[in-house]
């Protein structure tokens, strides 16, 4: 009896050496993985992008992470995402051992604010790109947003109205955005109102039906009255739009 107890403990011992070997080996390996040069990223291929620069990318992903196994591609998607210029990153590929491939979808201009007679840039979210001189008339002119007293590059403009500002945007196609001049918001009733470029009132109304409306205004562009007359464009109801004296109290 006394011979086998004596025989348990010699493998209990040595299965507790071999596992605390094997605990050594593991972190010996991540610590040769985390600091060797050779699964250091260190081919970045960057697709999709016209504003940001490749440098800027790439140096967000040296300062997140450049190390082929410790990357993890969510967190630096999240990472890459957070320029304001980003609007979704949609692809990212490691190829061992330290290459790296990203493809991103940029935002884009689609209206144009002020503040204190300077100019800024707003993409259909409403995210401010860029300052810029003067008002470039090819973007409709966003009025009536809440703007704080300094914007900086990046500031997100969205709010209540402003989120359905951005809806519009979105679904506005390029020809409705070359006809509309103006988007015009009324924080009071809650209410969008345009300008088209020949000076045409068109009235919206509530934030609903944006699309049908926006389609309606499409279909009568052709027909709609100049900035001389006396007449706006009543979309309230996007089936029945009606040519409304400005006179009248309607």
């Amino acid at each position: 009896m006394d011979k086998r107890r004596r025989s348990v403990k010699p493998k209990k011992k040595r299965k507790l050496i071999f596992l605390i070997l094997l605990l050594f080996l593991g972190l010996c390996t991540l610590v040769f993985i985390s600091k060797s040069s050779y699964f250091e990223i260190n081919e970045i291929y960057i697709q999709g992008n016209k504003e940001v620069t490749d440098e800027k990318i790439v140096e967000i992903v040296k300062k997140y992470n450049d190390n082929y196994w410790l990357l993890d591609e969510q967190e630096l998607k999240q990472a890459v995402s957070d320029h304001y210029w980003i609007y979704n990153v949609d692809n990212i590929q490691k190829e061992f051992p330290d290459q790296l491939y990203i493809e991103v979808s940029e935002r884009s201009p689609r209206g144009i604010t002020s503040k204190n007679g300077r100019y800024y840039l707003l993409s259909s979210d409403l995210i401010v790109l860029k300052e810029v001189e003067g008002y470039n008339h090819r973007l409709p002119y966003i009025s009536g947003l809440e703007i704080p007293s300094e914007i900086e590059v990046g500031t997100n403009l969205g709010g209540d109205i402003s989120s359905d500002v951005a809806e519009m945007l979105r679904m506005m196609p390029q020809v409705q955005s070359g006809l509309i001049s103006e988007i015009n918001l009324d924080l009071e009733k809650n209410e969008i109102n345009l300008y088209t470029r020949e000076g045409t009132f068109v009235k919206l109304g509530e934030l609903t039906k944006l699309e049908e409306k926006l389609t309606a205004l499409d279909k009568l562009s052709e027909k709609l009255p100049g900035e001389n007359s006396q007449y706006y464009l009543d979309l309230r109801v996007p089936q029945y739009p009606v040519l409304v004296d400005k006179h009248s109290k309607n």
